[in-house]
C-alpha cells in the first residue's frame, strides 16, 4: 500500500501511456549512442583490470588482487596509450571489478575454445552491462513513482523521462561509465525507504557507498528523517558500513588495496575538490558542501516522523545534497548521473512541470558546453574515435580537428560563465522544489501541468551532440 496515495490526488487521470513510437525512437537513440561513442580510457582500463581477476584467481592471488593489478600496471600490461602507468592501478571497489569479471565470463570462455577476441569486444560487451543497469534503474524509478502515489501511466512517463534525459544518455550511454550501478543501488535503497523496510534501505546504501562514497551524503539525512534516537542512528550507520568492512577483511593482507586507492584519490584530488570550494574567511576556507550538509542534517532531524512530511522532504533533500555536491566541486561529466533520478522525481512530484522541464533544457545546454570546454579532445567529439565507425571505416578524427571548444572560443566567454549559469539552474531547482511549509490536504493539491509533448524536447536534446559530431567525423576523419 502506498504511503503517499492520499496526498497526490491532483495527478491527472487521463494520462495516456508512453507510445510504442516514443519507446522506439528512444531505443534508436540509445543504439546510436551505444555504438558510435565511448570515452575510451575509463571504461577500457576498468575492464582490463577486471579481467585480471581471472589471472589472480588462477595464480592463487585472489586476496592480493590489488597488488596483482599494481604489478601488471607497472609492467605496462594494460593498453592505455598516453596514460602514466602509475594511474593504471585498481582504485575502485572490488565488487565492481568482480561484477565486470563475472559479466565477461562468457566472452572469456569463448576465448578459450573458439577465438581470442580483441579488447573492443570486451568493451562493447561491458558497455552492455551498463545498459542493463540503466534499464534496471528505469524500472526502479517506475516502482518508486508507484510507491509515491503516481498513477501507472505517470510513473511510466517518469521512468521514460529519466531514461531519455540528455544527461542520462550522455553520461551513461555515450560516455560509457559504471556510475549507473551506484545509481541503481541507491534507487533500490530509496524504494525500500518508502516501503518502510529500513534495514534493507541501509543495506542497499551500504553497497552503493562502496561504489561511490558520497552516497553517504544522501544516506545520513534520510536516516535522520525517520530516526531521532541517537543509538538507533548509530545502528543504521554501522549497518550501512557492512560492505566496506567486508572489502577490508577480504584484502586485509593486501596493502596495495588502500595504497592504490589513496594514490589515485590524491593524484586527482577528489577530496580537495570538496574542501577547496567555499568561502575564504580570515580563519581559513569554509567548504560549501560541509555547510549544506550541516544544515540539511539539522533540518532533517527536526522534522516529524509524519509520512506527509518525511516523503516530500526525502526526495527534496536527496536532490539538494546531490546538487550541492555536483555544483560545488570540479566535477567529472559522468558524476552528473547521480543527480538525475532525484531531479526527475522532484520534477514529477512538482506542480509546475513545464517550468522545471524548460529549466532542465538550459541546464543540459550549459552542462554540455562546459564539458566541451573543460574536457576538450576527450569528452567531446573525440569520443566517436572509440565507437564502431572507426572499426568499420578505418578512419579516425585527428586530435587537431575542429573541436566544439574551439568553436565556443569564438564567443569569447570564459568557462566560468557557463559554470555560473549551470549553478544558477541548480539553485533555481532548489528553490522551486522546496515542499510547502504546510502541506494541504490531498484533495486540495494543485494539479500538475504535466505535458508529455515536452518529453520529445528532452529526448531530442542529445542530438545537439550526436548530429554535429557525426558531421565532423564524416568531413574530417582520415
Amino acid at each position: 500500500m502506498s504511503m503517499f496515495n492520499n496526498s497526490r490526488n491532483h495527478i491527472k487521470r487521463n494520462d495516456r501511456p508512453v507510445s510504442l513510437v516514443e519507446w522506439f525512437f528512444l531505443g534508436i537513440t540509445i543504439v546510436i549512442c551505444f555504438l558510435f561513442f565511448n570515452q575510451f580510457y575509463d571504461l577500457s582500463i576498468t575492464v582490463q583490470q577486471s579481467l585480471s581477476l581471472y589471472g589472480a584467481i588462477h595464480e592463487g592471488k585472489f586476496f592480493h588482487y590489488y597488488e596483482y593489478v599494481y604489478n601488471l600496471a607497472h609492467q605496462s600490461a594494460y593498453y592505455a596509450p598516453g596514460i602514466a602507468v602509475d594511474l593504471n592501478v585498481a582504485s575502485y571497489s572490488f565488487f565492481l571489478y568482480g561484477l565486470i569479471a563475472l559479466w565477461n565470463l562468457p566472452i572469456k570462455i569463448i576465448s578459450k575454445f573458439i577465438f581470442f577476441p580483441p579488447l573492443s569486444v570486451y568493451l562493447f560487451w561491458s558497455k552492455l552491462l551498463i545498459l542493463v543497469f540503466l534499464v534496471l534503474s528505469v524500472l526502479m524509478i517506475y516502482k518508486i513513482g508507484r510507491q509515491l502515489g503516481l498513477m501507472k501511466n505517470r510513473s511510466k512517463w517518469m521512468s521514460f523521462f529519466f531514461m531519455s534525459s540528455p544527461i542520462t544518455l550522455f553520461t551513461v550511454v555515450v560516455f560509457g561509465q559504471f556510475d549507473i550501478i551506484c545509481v541503481f543501488l541507491a534507487l533500490c535503497g530509496i524504494y525500500f525507504f518508502y516501503k518502510k523496510k529500513y534495514y534493507k534501505f541501509v543495506i542497499m546504501f551500504g553497497l552503493a557507498i562502496t561504489f561511490k562514497a558520497y552516497m553517504l551524503f544522501i544516506l545520513i539525512p534520510l536516516i535522520l528523517l525517520i530516526e531521532k534516537r541517537v543509538l538507533h542512528i548509530i545502528k543504521y550507520l554501522l549497518i550501512s558500513s557492512w560492505c566496506m568492512i567486508l572489502e577490508r577483511l577480504l584484502f586485509l593482507n593486501d596493502p596495495y588495496c588502500s595504497l592504490s586507492k589513496n594514490y589515485i584519490h590524491d593524484t586527482y584530488g577528489f577530496m580537495k575538490r570538496i574542501y577547496n570550494y567555499g568561502v575564504n574567511l580570515q580563519v581559513g576556507p569554509v567548504f560549501l558542501l560541509g555547510i549544506v550538509m550541516v544544515f540539511v542534517c539539522v533540518f532533517a532531524y527536526r522534522q516529524k516522523k509524519d509520512p506527509l512530511i518525511v516523503t516530500p522532504y526525502s526526495y527534496y533533500l536527496s536532490f539538494l545534497v546531490n546538487a550541492a555536491l555536483i555544483l560545488s566541486i570540479h566535477w567529472h561529466p559522468q558524476w552528473m548521473i547521480i543527480l538525475v533520478p532525484f531531479l526527475v522525481i522532484n520534477t514529477f512530484m512538482f506542480s509546475e512541470f513545464k517550468l522545471s522541464v524548460y529549466l532542465q533544457y538550459f541546464m543540459f545546454a550549459f552542462f554540455l558546453i562546459e564539458t566541451y570546454m573543460v574536457f576538450y579532445k576527450n569528452v567531446d567529439q573525440a569520443m566517436i574515435n572509440n565507437g564502431i565507425l572507426p572499426l568499420l571505416t578505418g578512419k579516425y578524427l585527428s586530435p587537431d580537428s575542429v573541436t566544439y571548444a574551439s568553436l565556443l572560443d569564438k564567443l569569447k566567454l570564459p568557462v566560468s560563465v557557463y559554470n555560473t549559469l549551470l549553478i544558477g539552474c541548480g539553485l533555481s531547482f532548489a528553490y522551486l522544489f522546496k515542499p510547502a511549509p504546510s502541506l494541504p490536504a490531498g484533495n486540495d493539491q494543485p494539479e500538475s501541468d504535466f505535458d508529455h509533448r515536452l518529453i520529445w524536447g528532452n529526448l531530442g536534446l542529445i542530438y545537439i551532440y550526436i548530429i554535429p559530431t557525426l558531421i565532423i567525423y564524416f568531413l574530417k576523419a582520415v
